[in-house]
């Protein structure tokens, strides 16, 4: 009951999530909307599974993989933000995007 709970959710900050990529332009915006729903919906399905399975060995397995995916998943997505700057990528997004972002910062 409560796994089914958490499962359904994880469903819907998918696809939250998934409307918020689509509606969000600037690149910096996605990232950080792929990181909010990423951590969320596994979250709750971790969850969903801890309780589906109940106290056994398998339960602190996956405890501690929501912890390590609790730590990295931020980090992860401060350095794809940060590699974009770095390499370019203009923080406010523009009416026509061009992907090619190498040659506007050249010219």
């Amino acid at each position: 009951m409560i796994s089914n709970f958490f499962l359904i959710i994880s469903w819907i900050f998918l696809i939250f999530g998934v409307i918020g990529l689509f509606r969000f332009q600037s690149i910096y915006l996605k990232i950080l909307v792929a990181a909010k729903i990423d951590t969320v919906a596994f979250f709750s399905i971790i969850l969903a599974l801890v309780f589906r399975i109940g106290l056994q060995w398998e339960t602190l397995k996956l405890l501690v993989i929501l912890l390590f995916f609790l730590i990295t998943n931020p980090l992860n997505s401060q350095f794809i933000g940060r590699s974009a700057l770095i390499n370019g990528i203009p923080l406010k997004a523009k009416e026509n995007p061009s992907t090619d972002y190498r040659a506007e910062k050249e010219s």
